[in-house]
């Protein structure tokens, strides 16, 4: 009796230590950062239509979109370690680069590509939530850029114009002398 109370407290430990080796993956804020591509096994919709994100969905649920072909619609302005797509053009006026993600086009973008620099853009590409783009100042970036066109809707006056920006305020104009 002794025996096999013994055998069944080795054969209970043990069981209960190869159950506790299939321990589950960590957290996404735990995982290493990868370097390139991820594995084909992680890609998820590579042979089907990217996926209608706006900018605001890339920001607030990162990890949702991590390496998924994406489709989304933003700000384009493009210059050296500065590519990005914001989400409105006063963003990019106001250097709010939390509100845009890194365009990985490399440097020098194709003529192209910079032709679309400073204007609102349909970019297709695969997102990726751990790079955050020069210095990290960005919310994500998006690589292997597969389509980028203008996106033209009828505005009212830009109250901003990013060709003209500079980070000095401007002066009103003095009032009339009388």
């Amino acid at each position: 009796m002794r025996f096999s109370a013994r055998l069944f407290i080795v054969l209970v430990l043990a069981l209960a230590a190869c159950d506790s080796a299939q321990l589950p993956p960590p957290p996404a804020a735990q995982r290493p950062v990868r370097d390139g591509p991820p594995p084909p096994a992680q890609i998820q919709g590579e042979l089907s239509e990217p996926v209608d994100v706006s900018i605001v969905q890339l920001i607030a649920t990162p990890e949702r979109f991590d390496g998924k072909m994406i489709r989304v619609i933003g700000f384009l302005h493009l210059e050296f370690e500065g590519n990005a797509l914001y989400l409105h053009e006063t963003d990019f006026c106001h250097s709010i680069s939390a509100n845009a993600v890194w365009v990985a086009v490399g440097w020098p973008p194709k003529d192209e590509q910079m032709a679309r620099s400073n204007s609102y853009v349909l970019l297709e590409g695969r997102f990726d939530a751990q790079s955050k783009g020069h210095f990290g100042m960005f919310s994500g970036s998006i690589r292997d850029v597969s389509r980028l066109n203008g996106w033209n809707v009828d505005a009212e006056s830009r109250r901003c114009d990013p060709r003209l920006y500079n980070r000095t305020a401007p002066q009103p104009p003095p009032p009339p002398r009388r």
